[in-house]
This record gives structure tokens, sequence and C-alpha cells, in this order.
């Protein structure tokens, strides 16, 4: 600042350096003039022009207060350095002037310019354009930069304190090492920008947007104004957070977090979209239900990490480490990036069928496959190293020539899994039994065949695979061989007692004088199986197939043998004493004198083995027993005991079973055709495809349980009760049916198909049958009283004694017709049709014959002479 005293006036000037002052007062006039030259506060370069400051000459008495004396001259961009002068107002008080500069570029387009290094303090750049601009080291302290654009610019070591940055675009802007306290950047624009190591203390970021901007050393106080968010990413970059931090449920979307250690970190539930996680440590992280959408984790450490469950939605996981890490249930997309071998690791757990069975020879070392469902899969000579296979299921999986060197197969069920080749190791996790199965499967000892006389007593070797194998004298005593393969295997003199063998696969297998003293043998497979003379006392065998074994000689006393195959075996000389033979099928089992065996399964072999027609077999108990196939044509089993019994395929035609106890009986497919099943019960039993043409079921003992098709649950219902009484049954499929003496008074049977019913007997007065069709069915004593019966078929009926009083059948179809003694009195025989027919005897008195057809094989009542 530069002080003037003239004429006792004294004159206080403040300029730039650049200010070359000429001061002039005149004497006459006492009027000051002041003169001096424009410059550039930044001169033309080849980027842009010269930049010239706005110049104002202010006043004051005091030093204190200023104001303006004359007009401002505009600066700005371009122009050239020109002469100033201005006459201050006359004043004839003692006076201090000065005079002031400032840039004022206001919504000016600086792009691309370069003001490294410049001296830009208090500078009006409200709404200025400096996209890409290079302002490195700028002086910008208290400037206005108020809603400017500075998009990609470089700001680096930038002095900005106090600057008013409000509303202004630093998207992609370098900010690093820049001074920014207490500068206002509320509602600014930093995505992406670079503020590494820049001074925020006192800075008011309220309403800033900072997704994917830089953090890192940068300086933040409790005076800089931060949301929570974006003050957790700051303390997450620059390590006063993150491991093993609980960051559950926090929103992290859309923040620069690469390399951030985020060890064990909590982050469930987390929301991480768009997030930059590169080379991240993540090892351990807690990320189930995370959200990841779009993330960017190249080269991210994941090692165990927890991703169940999590969204991976387009996220970038290239170069990223995964071994072991949990991918149940998480979701990747085709916008994922993840490598083929753990992009096959998710599919092996959540989309299998995808990758078919056929894993053979697959990288899969490191990952984690814990809890997978990998039935069935061939994985031989795949790379198994370090996998971890806890808890999954592996049954029947192919893991021959594996590498399961270090492997975890804690709680795996390897039952039927071929483990033969494989490479275990001291350091591979698996339990005791499965280890013994594959030194079983692999060892030399196995691979010559020869087992014999060994002592594995209480061995766990369920799913076994020991086909063939030489266990002659072998103790298996207490043993689990549940669901092992053992078909063609020698145990001759074997211990197995208290052996599990449940589904076990003993197919010709040799168990000739073998202790299987309370074995169980549940749903086993021993067709053809060698058993002479072995001990099977208390043993369970319940549905085991023993499907032509060689039983001779053998003890099952109090043996469980409920739905057991025993068909085509041998028990000659078998001791069955207290043996449970419900359901048990003994078709052509060899049963003789020596056999000990109850009366009641004897007699159902007997049944099964040497069937005849007509026999009695009343008030019997074959309760539960397997009479599959049975032949008992017209059998009488009056009241028998057949609850629970299988008489599915059975052949029970005309069979008496009257009063007879079906509950819960199955009858699949069973012929019972013309049997008499009146009062039978049949509470529960499955009728399903049963033949029960004319089978008579009036008052059969039936309810919801007891599956029969629909017609003739409908027959037995109008037998049964009298709502059959003026019930609608037209179109009724009743061919066949048994409605002997049926209750059908008024019944509507319009359309039904009663082709070869039996009838006889029936009430169907007052019905109306138009258009039925009773195709030789049996009428006999019938009553058809004015029963309407037009346009029916009732070609070969036998109506003998029927009672048709007053019945319309104009336009019935008679040929054939038995009418012999029947009464039809009144009745309308308009354009009947009586080819054939026999009406012997009938009482035609009064009935109407116009228009009816006749032959020469008509047969009308003597002295009949049709009119």
């Amino acid at each position: 600042m530069l002080a003037i005293w003239m004429s006792g006036i004294s004159s206080l000037v403040g300029a730039q350096e650049q200010v070359n002052l000429e001061i002039e007062l005149d004497d006459d006039t006492g009027q000051l003039e002041m003169r001096w030259r424009s410059k550039p506060a930044i001169p033309a370069t080849a980027n842009h022009p010269a930049i010239f400051p706005d110049y104002e000459v202010e006043r004051s008495t005091d030093l204190q207060h200023w104001e303006a004396t004359a007009q401002r001259f505009r600066g700005g961009l371009g122009g050239t350095e020109e002469r100033l002068e201005v006459f201050p107002r006359k004043s004839g008080q003692q006076g201090f002037f000065r005079i002031t500069t400032q840039l004022n570029l206001t919504s000016a387009d600086l792009s691309e310019t370069d003001f490294s290094g410049v001296d830009l303090t208090n500078a009006n750049l409200r709404g200025a354009n400096l996209q890409g601009s290079t302002l490195n080291e700028a002086g910008l302290r208290k400037t206005d930069l108020r809603n400017a654009n500075l998009e990609n610019a470089q700001l680096k070591g930038a002095d900005l304190e106090e600057a008013n940055l409000a509303g202004a675009v630093f998207f992609g802007a370098s900010l690093n090492q820049a001074d920014l306290a207490k500068a206002d950047l509320s509602d600014a624009n930093l995505t992406n920008a670079n503020l590494e190591g820049a001074d925020l203390r006192g800075a008011n970021l309220f309403g800033t947007l900072l997704q994917m901007s830089r953090l890192s050393d940068a300086q933040v106080d409790d005076s800089t104004k931060l949301s929570s968010k974006w003050r957790l990413v700051w303390e997450l970059v620059n390590g006063q957070r993150g491991v093993g931090a609980n960051l559950a449920e926090k929103d992290l979307s859309d923040a620069h977090l690469a390399g951030v250690p985020l060890s064990k970190a909590t982050l469930v539930r987390t929301d991480l979209s768009n997030t930059a996680l590169t080379d991240a440590d993540l090892k351990g992280a807690n990320l189930q239900e995370a959200n990841l959408r779009n993330a960017n984790l190249t080269g991210a450490n994941l090692l165990n990490a927890d991703l169940r469950k999590s969204d991976l939605s387009g996220a970038n996981l290239q170069e990223a480490n995964l071994d072991q890490a949990a991918l149940q249930d998480s979701k990747i997309t085709e916008e994922t990036q993840i490598s083929d071998k753990f992009f096959a690791v998710w599919q092996l757990l959540n989309r299998r069928e995808e990758l078919g069975t056929d894993l053979s020879e697959l990288d899969l070392s490191r990952a984690d496959l814990s809890e997978a469902d990998l039935q069935g899969v061939d994985l031989s000579q795949a790379n198994l190293q370090q996998l971890n296979l806890s808890g999954a299921n592996l049954q029947n999986a192919d893991l021959s020539g594996t590498d399961l060197s270090r492997a975890n197969l804690n709680g795996a069920n390897l039952q039927g899994a071929s483990l033969r080749n494989a490479i275990i190791t001291e350091n591979t996790i698996l339990a005791d039994k499965w280890r013994t199965i594959w030194t079983l499967q692999t060892t030399n000892l196995i691979v010559e065949g020869s087992l014999a006389g060994r002592n594995l007593q209480g061995a766990d070797l369920e799913g076994a695979e020991l086909a063939d194998r030489d266990l002659k004298g072998a103790n298996l005593a207490g043993a689990n061989l549940a669901s092992a393969n053992l078909t063609n295997a020698d145990l001759e003199e074997a211990t197995l007692n208290d052996a599990n063998l449940a589904g076990a696969t003993l197919a010709s297998v040799n168990l000739d004088g073998a202790n299987l003293a309370s074995a169980d043998l549940t749903d086993a497979n021993l067709s053809r199986a060698n058993l002479r003379g072995s001990s099977l006392s208390e043993a369970i065998l319940d549905n085991a197939n023993l499907a032509r074994a060689n039983l001779k000689d053998a003890a099952l006393t109090g043996a469980s043998l409920h739905q057991a195959a025993l068909n085509q075996a041998n028990l000659l000389g078998t001791d069955l004493t207290g043996a449970v033979l419900t359901q048990a099928w003994l078709k052509e089992a060899q049963l003789d004198g020596d056999t000990a065996i109850a009366d009641k399964w004897r007699l159902v072999s007997e049944i099964l083995n040497e069937p005849t027609d007509h026999r009695k077999l009343s008030e019997i108990d074959l309760s539960n027993a397997n009479l599959n196939g049975a032949k008992l044509r017209a059998a009488d089993l009056t009241g028998a005991n057949l609850n629970g019994a299988n008489l599915s395929w059975s052949y029970l035609s005309k069979a008496k079973l009257e009063g007879a106890e079906l509950d819960g009986s199955n009858l699949m497919r069973a012929n019972l055709f013309g049997a008499a099943l009146e009062g039978t019960e049949l509470l529960g039993a499955n009728l399903e495809g049963a033949v029960l043409e004319r089978a008579y079921l009036k008052n059969a003992k039936l309810n919801d349980k007891t599956t029969i098709a629909d017609k003739w649950r409908l027959v037995w219902d109008i037998l049964t009760h009298e709502a059959a009484v003026e019930r609608d049954l037209s179109g009724a499929d009743l061919s066949k049916a048994n409605l002997f003496q049926a209750n059908m008074k008024g019944v509507l049977l319009e359309g039904a198909d009663l082709e070869q019913a039996l009838l006889n007997n029936a009430d169907i007065r007052d019905a109306n049958a138009s258009g039925c069709n009773f195709h030789r069915a049996n009428l006999e004593g019938v009553d058809f009283e004015r029963a309407v019966l037009d346009g029916a078929t009732l070609t070969r009926v036998n109506l003998e004694d029927a009672d048709l009083t007053e019945a319309d059948l104009i336009g019935v179809n008679l040929r054939r017709a038995d009418l012999q003694d029947s009464d039809l009195e009144q009745a309308d025989l308009s354009n009947a049709d009586l080819s054939w027919a026999d009406l012997r005897d009938a009482e035609l008195q009064d009935a109407l014959l116009d228009g009816v057809t006749t032959n020469e094989k008509t047969l009308f009542p003597p002295f009949f002479d049709g009119s």
C-alpha cells in the first residue's frame, strides 16, 4: 500500500506491485487525478489469453471504512494493457485513497487451462468452467468457486483454505495434498476424486458426493462436517477401524476401499454395492447376505470368507483369492467376473445340475464345498487338495485316484463312494470309518482278495465295497455293514451276530454256517444267498429279499420276516418257530415235514403253491398274509379274517366273501368277478384296478379311505342306501354291475349304460330309462311298471316274469328279448322291434302294438291274433 500526502490532503493508494501510479493535483481546482496502466494478473499463454483484474478506487476518512469514489474498471479475459485514469470526487475534508484489484471470472470458460502455481487468492470463479485445468500448487485461498466445473482438474497441493466450493463439480479431480481446511464443500460433487493427503480439517462436507473418492491419509478432525457414512469410510481407509470390526448392515456402497484391511470383519447384510475393494484384505470376513452387486474385488483376499447368501451380481472377482470361501446360496449372474475354477465351485454348491456328474480331473483345490450335495458325482483324478468337504454328501461318488491330501472330510457322507487309489495322507481329515474303507479298497491286501479270518469286530464299514471278497471265518460281530456291497463274497462260518447289514447287498453271498443271530438285515438283498445251516435267530429280515436263497436247516427262531421275499427259497428243515411272517412272500417256497412253521403260514404256502377251486376257507385267519396272485376261484371265505392281507392280483372270481373282514387289505388288480361281497368289511381296503363286474356289494362296509373306482362306489351306494330312490343316474356307466333286487324306483336312467348288468327282481317302477342300453342285461322279474323305456336298447335281454304294465316301450329294440310270462298289459309297444323276441305266455291285454316289427321267429302267446 502506498501513502501519499499532497497539499495538506492525505491520500492512501493501495495497489498491486504492477500498478505504476501517477498522481497530480490541480492547483487551481484542487482536483486529484490518478493515472496507471492496467496489467494482466495472468499473462497470456498458448492455452489462454491474458487475464486482467478489476480495478476500483476507494476513499476512507478513518482507514476503517471504505467507499468507492469512482466507477469500477472491469478486467477479465483478453484485451490489452491500457492507461486508466480516475478523478475522485472533490472533497473539502482530509481523506485517504486506495486502489483495489480482484480477479472476477464468473462463469468464464477456463477449461484445459494451466494455472499451476498461480495466485488466485480471493478470485471470483463462481460458475467458471475449469474442466481439465491444471491448478497444482495454485493459490486459491478464500476463492469463490461455487458451482464451478472442475471435472478432472489437477489441484495437487493447491491452497483452497476457506474457499467457497459449494456445489462445485470435482468429478475425477486430483486434490491430493490440497489444503481444504475450513473450505465449504457442501453439495459439491467429489465423485471419484483423489483426496489422498488432503487437509479437510474444519471443512464442510455435508451433502457432498464422495462416491469412489480416495481418502487415504486425508486429515479429518472433529470440526470436519462429514456424514457418518463417509467418516466411517475415512476411518476404514486410514486404518482406524477394519480388522475384526463389526460393520454389519452398514452402508458402504460406492466407497473406495481398495487395499483396506478388513480381515475377520463382520459385514453381514452390509451394503457394498459398487464399492472398490481391489486388493482388500477380507480374510475370514463374514459377508453373509452382503450386497456386493457390481463391487470391484479384483485381487481381493477372500480366504475363508463367508459369502453365503451374498449378492455378487456383476461383481468383479478376477484374481481374487477365494480359497475356502463359502459360496452357498450366493447370487452370481452372467455379468459376474470370476475364475472358471470358482465358478465351477459355485455351480457345485448351487446349480449342480448344470455341471452334470462328470467332474473328473477338475481342479477344486482349496475351495469350500462344505455341505455340498455331490451324490453320484465322478471326481476321479480330481485335485481336491485342501478342499473343505465337511458335511458334504458324497454318496456313491467316484473319488478313485483323487488327491485328497489335507482335505477336510469331517462329517462327510461317503456311503457307497469309491476311494480306490485316492491320495489320503495323515493330514487328511477323515473319519476312521472311511479311512478303513479306503484302506480296504486300496491296499494290496484287498487287491489280492483275502480278508479270511480277519478280526473286524465292531468295525464301521457302512457302504463298503466288498464284492467278491474272501471274508471266510472273519469276525464282524457288531460291525456296521449297512448298505455295504458284499455280492458274491465268501462269508462261510463268519461271525456276524448283532451286525448291521440293513440295506446291504448280499446277492449270491456264501454264508454257509455263518452266525447272524440278532443281525439287522432290514431291506438287505440276499437273493440266491447260501444260508444253509446258518443261525438267524432273532434276526431282523423285514423287507429282505431272500428269493431263491438256500435256508436249508437254518435257524430262524424268533426272526422277523415281515414283507420278506421268500419266493422259491429252500426252507427244507428250516426252523421258523416263532418267526414273524406277516406279508412274507412264500410263492414256490420249498417246505417239508421237517420245516418248523406255524399252521397259518403253512396254509398260506399251500394256497399259493397248491391252488384249487372251491376251497373251503370259511372263518379262517389269514390276516396280514401275502396272498399276492393266489388262485381262489369260487373259494368259500365266508367270515374269514383277511384284515391287512395282500390279495393283489389274486383270482377271487365268484368267491364267497360274505361277512369276511378285509379292512386295510390290498386287493389291487384282484379279480372279484361275480364275487359275493354282501356285508364284507372293506374299510381302508385298496381296490384300485380290481375287477368288480357282477360282484355283489350290498351292505359292504366302505369308508373314505377305501380305494375303489367311482363306478363301483356308485353301485355299492345304490344297493346299500335308500337314497337311490328317485336319484339322477342319467348317463351313468353301470355296465356289468350286479344290482340284484336294487330299489331304483323313479330313478332317472336316461342314456345310462346297463349292458350285461344283473337287475333281476329290481324295482324300476316309474323310472325314466329312455335311450338306456340294456343289451344282454338280466332283467328277470324286474318291475318296470309305468317305466319310460322309449328308445331303449333291450336286445337279448332276459325279461322273463318282468312287470311292464303301462310301460312306455315306443320304438324299443327288443330283438331276441326273452319276454316269456312278462306282463305287458297296457304297455305301449308302438314301432318296437320284436324280431326273434319270445313273448310266449306274455300278458298283452290292451297293449299297443302299432307299427311293431316282427319276423317268422317272433313267438307270441297261443291264440294271439295280433290285434
